[in-house]
């Protein structure tokens, strides 16, 4: 049986698991802000804290769970060609993804690698799609509402795949473009939009679960939560640097576990 779940970023413009971890699921944590308290549930996909469900079931399968550990990684794939794709997403398609920047290509694999360090869970990067879990494109402008935009697809109790896809867009000529330190030509908002997607692909949600009848966990506009916050906020507080906050890091401890290799 496939199932699908949808993920999205959408900016208005400009803007944009292992449940035996010793952590308290209900724990509270201050936003860094102060301005509203945000819990490691507030930004968790549901289905992925209940080993019943068909998505964790899944995934646990894909990642090869004995029940303690984590035996086969997760694969991913950057697309790096000017090339024709054949990209379904529930509410549109896309026929063609581009060459990325040598920055853009460092800054998706050192995500993977850092978080490799954090969590339990495993990477590893492919050179082909059909070998990948999680696949990233760059595109051309897809909807009018979203700028970045990921969707699980998967078999039950077999295999899962993320698709990822995302666009660069012209800033606003008074909007003053701040990249990163260590990656000189990369604006922090379009790391922010793919940091955002893989957060997504990996369990973190700021709906309650990936379907459309789920209440939300926080609303990701609320402008009392930016990314200092949670990279599960649509509000941006750009800097020099793009990381996942203190909260995202626990909230991936609790879904996958603490790294157990190091």
């Amino acid at each position: 049986m496939k199932n699908t779940s949808i993920l999205k970023f959408s900016f208005l413009g400009w803007i944009l698991i292992s449940l035996a971890s010793c952590l308290a699921f209900n724990q509270k944590v201050i936003s860094q802000t102060k301005r509203v308290d945000l819990s490691i549930e507030d930004i968790v996909d549901r289905d992925m804290l209940d080993n019943s469900s068909s998505l964790r079931r899944t995934y646990n399968k894909t990642a090869g769970f004995n029940g303690k550990t984590y035996t086969k990684p997760i694969k991913y794939y950057i697309h790096d060609k000017n090339q024709k794709v054949n990209l379904n997403f529930e509410p549109f398609k896309i026929y063609y993804a581009y060459e990325i920047s040598d920055d853009v290509e460092r800054f998706i694999v050192d995500t993977f690698d850092n978080i490799d360090t954090i969590i339990d869970l495993d990477f590893k990067r492919v050179y082909s799609s059909e070998k990948a879990n999680i696949t990233i494109y760059k595109t051309k402008k897809f909807h009018d509402e979203y700028d970045a935009y990921s969707e699980f697809n998967w078999i039950d109790d077999d295999i899962i795949y993320s698709q990822i896809v995302w666009h660069e867009y012209k800033f606003k000529p008074s909007y003053k473009v701040k990249k990163l330190k260590d990656y000189p030509t990369l604006p922090y908002d379009f790391a922010t939009h793919l940091l955002h997607e893989i957060s997504h692909s990996l369990g973190l949600l700021h709906s309650g679960c990936g379907q459309y009848w789920c209440e939300l966990n926080f609303d990701p506009e609320d402008s009392r939560i930016n990314s200092r916050d949670t990279i599960m906020s649509y509000n941006l507080v750009p800097s020099q640097n793009t990381l996942l906050t203190n909260l995202d890091i626990e909230a991936l401890k609790v879904i996958w576990g603490a790294e157990k290799d190091k």
